[in-house]
């Protein structure tokens, strides 16, 4: 079994840069590592942005102790042999591509990514192998991405189907989130780097750290991306004011705009998709 958990970061403000990763490895490389983590954060729940910038129970830890933990927690998970892979987007063409669309959409564009390409890894093991996924708990997203991997697992369209295993959620609590929080931390601000911040090109030793091991990367949803989830899946509004498809459903079925009903239409898409071929 292969087990991922995963998380997301924003830039500090929620407005530039917005991730979605996973870790994967064994359960018995995690029961393995857990103790070694827990060892070197002295018990304490890890939260990389409260770390780095001296927030939350790291408040009172001196920065150079912090920066200390955050580079020996980096250089741990470089040291194993968990994969890692995230899903970022800019936040700005999300808004401008599609400006009345529910924003948590985001999040489960770039969820899917994630889920996807464990499924790939999965089924590469040799033996091939099955994932399941452990997400950090939110009450704002839980029930749809549920929603959402459960039709994903069930789509015959979907490769890797048979190597999906269950999903849940679960706090800052498990290990494994505290890694998937500091992983999704680093694709974050190296985005965040990149795009935005014209005098920092250069990439952070902690990033560059994970990047040597060759076992965790990311993917980038671009302006072309988001063009293309607006017109297949959430416009609301064609040329004119004319109805798109997913307005046109939602009106049949008397259904609101948002997250859930938007996810409802895509699994009826897709299984129409499947039906003719």
């Amino acid at each position: 079994m292969l087990t991922v958990f995963g998380d997301e970061s924003y830039d500090e403000r929620k407005e530039r840069v917005f991730v979605v990763a996973g870790i994967g490895a064994t359960q018995e490389e995690w029961d393995a590592f857990e103790p070694i983590w827990i060892k070197r954060t002295g018990g304490k729940l890890f939260h990389a942005a409260d770390c780095e910038a001296g927030y939350g129970d790291f408040k009172n830890m001196p920065k150079g102790k912090r920066l200390k933990l955050y580079k020996d927690l980096v250089n741990l998970l470089a040291n194993t042999n968990f994969w890692g892979f995230a899903c970022a987007s800019d936040m700005n063409i999300f808004r401008k591509i599609c400006p009345d669309s529910p924003r948590d959409i985001l999040y489960y564009s770039c969820f899917v990514y994630v889920v996807l390409h464990f499924g790939f890894i999965a089924a590469s093991l040799i033996p091939q192998q099955k994932a399941k996924f452990i997400f950090h708990q939110s009450k704002t997203t839980d029930f749809n991405a549920g929603l959402l991997y459960n039709s994903m697992i069930n789509f015959p369209m979907v490769k890797f189907q048979s190597h999906f295993d269950e999903i849940s959620f679960a706090s800052l609590g498990k290990v494994g989130i505290q890694c998937a929080d500091l992983f999704a931390r680093e694709v974050m601000k190296d985005v965040d780097n990149r795009l935005f911040k014209e005098i920092r090109k250069h990439k952070r030793l902690s990033w560059e750290r994970l990047q040597r091991s060759e076992r965790f990367s990311y993917m980038y949803n671009d302006e072309e991306y988001f063009k293309m989830l607006r017109d297949k899946y959430i416009a609301e509004k064609g040329n004119n004011d004319e109805q798109t498809p997913v307005s046109k459903w939602l009106s049949k079925n008397k259904l609101d705009f948002n997250e859930t009903n938007i996810i409802k239409y895509i699994i009826h898409k897709n299984l129409k998709i499947e039906e003719n071929k």
